[in-house]
């Protein structure tokens, strides 16, 4: 999967699929080579992180652009 996250992000020229490729990639090495640590645990992590981002990401686009004082919804009286 991890494989196909940063082949994808290279196709489509998108830097972030990059380091999800890679956590992703680095995470299953874990799973493999750590005993007791489960493939479940694992992606609930990367998982997380991917959605931690997405949040961050989120934040900054509200910030800098905000909510709009009044809606075309207000405007339509005629």
């Amino acid at each position: 999967w991890g494989g196909a996250l940063a082949a994808t992000g290279w196709l489509v020229d998108f830097p972030r699929l990059y380091a999800y490729g890679a956590l992703m990639f680095v995470s299953l090495l874990i799973t493999d080579f750590v005993k007791g640590y489960h493939l479940g645990f694992s992606l609930t992590i990367v998982g997380g992180l991917i959605l931690l981002t997405g949040i961050i990401l989120l934040m900054r686009f509200l910030r800098r652009y905000p909510k709009q004082e009044g809606t075309l919804m207000e405007f339509d009286d005629a």
